[in-house]
């Protein structure tokens, strides 16, 4: 009974957050407004201005990726398993926009769900945090986020059960929704080797576990290669979306820095640009700041035993998104998505509570 109770409070503040979410949204339209993005005008026309909202931007490039596939030159940059779903729930009746809207819910749900498995005892912190951060409005939107996280969180939750093959199936889905992804093989990795120590590598089922982990990217790759004669498509279309970012060249960090310290002296202060420059930076310096130090107090047992799970994964963590923003990019200016990736950072202060807590205990 407790427990039933227990999940129907889970419910109701999800439906609340999403109804808050919707009236916020429905409110926003009211606001003057200048949106101009590629297939607004088309492909979205057919829906209200209350619907099209949640498929702005990236969003409208998977919705037609759903119905037409890659057909149009440079949508090869999204990854092919969150539109494959899309186009999978539209032989059930529903459009393109409620297909992904449904998948996003859903998502969203199983991911919870399983932060609920992995951390009961300090659930709720995760969950409000998780929903209350500025840009968690992605959860729900047309966007891979919800997707990506569900499989993220199940994948750490087989892998602490030691069940290798399910969690590598979840990582080779994962890199197929998005490229960090193929992270996710480097944890499974670790695990695997602090669990049967050197005779890791004499276990052939090691090299299939990896391959089944990178499944995803590399069936996308090969798709490139086959259909397009360009494995690396996903990266060399990458001009088309503006960013000042190459297809052809990679941009070191001191450039990234360089450049945005040019435009805060050279740019007006009264503009948009320029408070976006400072909410980009200082997101990314933020996130980066908390990453490290609360990574840094995570400190591996003397002898590996069941809780050994959590430190390799925590660790690993900071990577995704030091990752995304630190090593060499096609975008001279990649911090631009910092202030929505960061929310995937934010949840691990939590986490991080509970090894700490875990250690005091033991102490």
């Amino acid at each position: 009974m407790k427990k039933s109770f227990g999940v129907a409070k889970v419910f109701l503040v999800l439906l609340l957050w999403i109804g808050l979410l919707h009236l916020v949204a429905k409110l926003s339209l009211y606001a003057p407004q200048s949106i101009d993005f590629p297939y607004y005008n088309t492909d979205l026309a057919r829906y209200t201005r209350a619907e099209a909202i949640w498929a702005h931007f990236d969003g409208i490039h998977y919705l037609r990726l759903a119905s037409y596939g890659y057909r149009d030159t440079g949508t090869q940059a999204f990854f092919p398993i969150y539109p494959a779903l899309v186009s999978a729930l539209k032989g059930i009746g529903l459009s393109p926009l409620y297909s992904a809207l449904l998948i996003s819910y859903c998502s969203l749900f199983f991911a919870i769900w399983g932060i609920r498995v992995l951390f009961p005892s300090r659930f709720w912190p995760t969950f409000l945090t998780l929903l209350l951060f500025p840009t968690s409005f992605f959860l729900v939107s047309v966007y891979t986020e919800s997707l990506f996280l569900a499989l993220v969180i199940w994948f750490f939750v087989f892998l602490k059960a030691k069940k290798w093959g399910v969690a590598a199936l979840l990582s080779g889905i994962a890199s197929g929704t998005r490229l960090v992804g193929i992270l996710l093989a480097l944890s499974l990795a670790v695990e695997f080797f602090r669990s049967y120590g050197p005779k890791a590598f004499k276990r052939p089922s090691l090299l299939l576990l990896l391959l089944l982990s990178c499944g995803g990217l590399i069936g996308y790759m090969w798709f490139l290669l086959v259909r397009f004669q360009d494995p690396f498509m996903f990266f060399h279309v990458q001009p088309m979306f503006g960013a000042g970012r190459s297809g052809s060249e990679i941009i070191l960090l001191p450039q990234v820095i360089y450049r945005y310290l040019k435009m805060i002296f050279t740019v007006d202060s009264t503009t948009l640009l320029y408070q976006r420059v400072w909410l980009e930076l200082m997101t990314t310096l933020v996130a980066i700041y908390l990453l490290l130090k609360f990574s840094s107090r995570i400190n591996p047992p003397s002898e590996p035993n069941r809780e050994s799970f959590f430190h390799a994964p925590l660790r690993l963590g900071p990577c995704s998104f030091l990752g995304c923003r630190l090593t060499p990019t096609p975008c001279p200016y990649p911090f631009w998505s910092s202030p929505y990736l960061s929310i995937f950072c934010f949840r691990l202060r939590p986490v991080c509570g509970i090894i700490n807590r875990c250690k005091k205990g033991r102490e």
